[in-house]
């Protein structure tokens, strides 16, 4: 696509029907247009910026900006180490004969698809990192689905996949971390990645920067947060039938807020939440396993299925179940790294947060919602916490996972509902 700005049929984002529209927030047109799955080409032009970006059913399949017109052609020639004799000859016979130039890389040998995507990707964090610095800008969407239908879809890009940009670039002199997180701009980021039915970034319970317009108070109940962020979670995210709520914690003690629908999943909520909170201090240093015997704390009959399912997985540091109803009632496994005292208190504690998200709105506005099981995830100082509500018969408890905190999310959730499944068989089979 490098070079291709013909002229189409001018479509208007929003607004009256001109053409042409001065838009204080690209970044939220941008969103705006992946979550419609549209086609054609972004151009957002100010005095200082000109960036084009192309879409194709709600991907990003090229951008370029006027700063970096040949980022995508210099990353390919160093990272396939084309000659640049025969990539002038291909991009030559693109233009004449209207083919995509990645496409035909690949299909000539002289690029593979990981080096033409790494490339492609590489030019549209350039471009959307120059959008989000633009400020203000004049946009205008040209529909091209009919010219973008028989693209590869393989090299586009989801909006969550661009999490490596928009970001801004590291300025030439040192700022504080107070005047990084006091910069404007922290909700239209998260924005941009996830999409969100509101986001609020807070400084304790104040609400400092808020999308849609600013409400009279936080969206976030002072139970939600003194059970998690004001708990010490770096990060936390609960799924229920009604959507996702998700919140990261800052430096300064602000922290950033957002409930998505249902339709986003918590896998890329938590990406955007982990991008924005890149700004936040450090964690601390994380905690070696210890392979060591397992401790136990209470009793029940799944003791033993606990303890079988947590000497087969290395990265585990605790696996807990908790009853939904008696919420004192907590039984688990851990390695002797780890105070079963301590995380015991941190489940019951995340298990409030889990247990009252949503329940109010979900069950005016959908019952079926509000009877969904939720799933639970926070980022601690030390670890990964996992958790899924089971729910057989008059059964209501929670199957929790404690991981190390180089351990994959997608293995963690996975590790969760293979042991809720166990569980859920073992009551079953015995009909308690």
């Amino acid at each position: 696509m490098e070079g291709n700005t013909r002229a189409a049929a001018p479509v208007s984002l929003r607004g009256d029907g001109h053409s042409v529209i001065f838009d204080h927030r690209p970044l939220e047109t941008l969103t705006e247009l992946a979550s419609g799955h549209a086609s054609g080409e972004l151009i957002c032009a100010s005095s200082s910026v000109e960036v084009h970006v192309y879409f194709q059913n709600g991907r990003v399949a090229w951008a370029t900006d006027s700063g970096h017109p040949l980022a995508f052609t210099k990353k390919l020639l160093e990272g396939a180490r084309v000659d640049i004799d025969v990539f002038r000859e291909i991009l030559e016979s693109c233009r004449r004969e209207k083919r995509p130039l990645g496409e035909t890389l690949i299909t000539w040998g002289v690029a593979n698809r990981e080096e033409v995507r790494a490339a492609l990707k590489h030019q549209i964090d350039l471009a959307t990192t120059a959008l989000l610095n633009a400020g203000p800008v004049q946009t205008l969407f040209l529909n091209r689905s009919s010219q973008f239908a028989a693209y590869d879809s393989s090299l586009t890009f989801s909006l969550e996949e661009l999490t490596g940009g928009p970001r801004v670039e590291a300025p030439s002199v040192v700022t504080s971390v107070h005047e990084r997180m006091d910069r404007p701009g922290l909700a239209t980021r998260l924005q941009a990645l996830v999409g969100a039915d509101w986001i609020e970034v807070l400084d304790g319970n104040a609400v400092v920067e808020s999308l849609p317009l600013p409400s009279s108070a936080s969206r976030v109940s002072t139970m939600l947060f003194d059970a998690t962020l004001g708990d010490g979670a770096e990060l936390v995210a609960i799924r229920t039938g009604e959507g996702t709520l998700g919140g990261a914690a800052l430096a300064e003690a602000r922290s950033i807020w957002c409930r998505t629908s249902p339709e986003t999943t918590i896998g890329a909520l938590v990406a955007g939440l982990t991008s924005i909170a890149n700004d936040a201090p450090p964690a601390s240093r994380e905690v070696a396993l210890d392979p060591g015997e397992l401790w136990t704390t209470a009793s029940s009959e799944e003791i033993e299925l606990l303890r079988s399912f947590a000497a087969r997985i290395p990265e585990l540091r605790a696996a807990f179940v908790t009853d939904a109803v008696a919420m004192d009632h907590v039984y688990g496994v851990g390695r002797p790294s780890i105070s079963a005292a301590r995380t015991s208190s941190l489940v019951v504690a995340r298990m409030r947060a889990l247990l009252t998200a949503f329940d109010a709105q979900a069950a005016r506005t959908s019952p079926d919602a509000a009877r969904s099981p939720r799933r639970m995830m926070t980022q601690e100082p030390d670890f990964l916490v996992f958790a899924e509500e089971l729910v057989i018969e008059h059964i209501h408890r929670v199957v929790w996972i404690l991981l190390d905190r180089s351990s994959s999310k997608g293995l963690g959730w996975g590790h969760a509902s293979a042991l809720g499944r166990r569980l859920l068989d073992s009551w079953a089979s015995r009909r308690i």
